[in-house]
């Protein structure tokens, strides 16, 4: 699958997240089974912030499967065979999520066109953060979520406001620069705390 992450960095890492935490030890049913729970997560979303979240969780899983496939020596045919279904979810996903973050997008700077993608990678940089915090392993594989773990759509939803607010009083016409700056002052503002 190709991710629509603007920065090569995140994809990185991800990778160094999944290495440090299982050794990119391949399981086929764990793999199989946080896909699912991702995707099933898309679809019961019921807000934008909790749909990007879980198309978030849902690359941020695959990255780590699609890497701890390769490092594990297992068959290609089976793994082609499940990439096809996965990767057909993720297209599915994105075909959602473009369309509404650029609806939502436009509502907040209203003005056209908006570049979703770097907003989804912005949103990606939150996903890794609480991900990051994760480091002891639970007795199904999975990463265990520590006591003081704040989820990333605060994060995702804080910034979304952050920036409803401030399109309102600084943006008269849009550019990458000024996002920029915008994201910049956000992680300045928020970066250390827990929103």
């Amino acid at each position: 699958m190709l991710y629509y992450l603007k920065d090569s960095n995140l994809y990185l890492k991800t990778v160094k997240w999944n290495q440090k935490r299982n050794g990119l030890h391949w399981d086929t049913t764990l793999e199989r089974k946080m896909l699912q729970e991702e995707f099933v997560e898309f679809v019961d979303a019921e807000s934008f912030v909790d749909r990007i979240d879980a198309y978030l969780d849902y690359i941020f899983v695959g990255i780590g499967t699609e890497t701890k496939h390769l490092y594990s020596g297992a068959s290609p045919e089976e793994f082609s065979i499940e990439n096809e279904v996965w990767g057909s979810r993720y297209e599915y996903m994105k075909s959602l999520i473009e369309p509404e973050s650029i609806g939502e997008l436009n509502k907040i700077f209203r003005i056209i066109p908006y570049n979703e993608r770097e907003f989804l990678t912005i949103c990606y940089k939150f996903i890794l953060e609480a991900n990051e915090t994760k480091l002891e392993k639970r007795a199904d594989g999975k990463i265990k979520k520590p006591a003081n773990f704040v989820p990333p759509e605060k994060k995702i939803k804080a910034f979304l406001e952050y920036m409803a607010g401030q399109s309102y009083k600084k943006i008269k016409s849009y550019d990458n620069h000024l996002f920029n700056y915008l994201c910049a002052d956000f992680e300045r503002i928020y970066g250390a705390q827990n929103v």
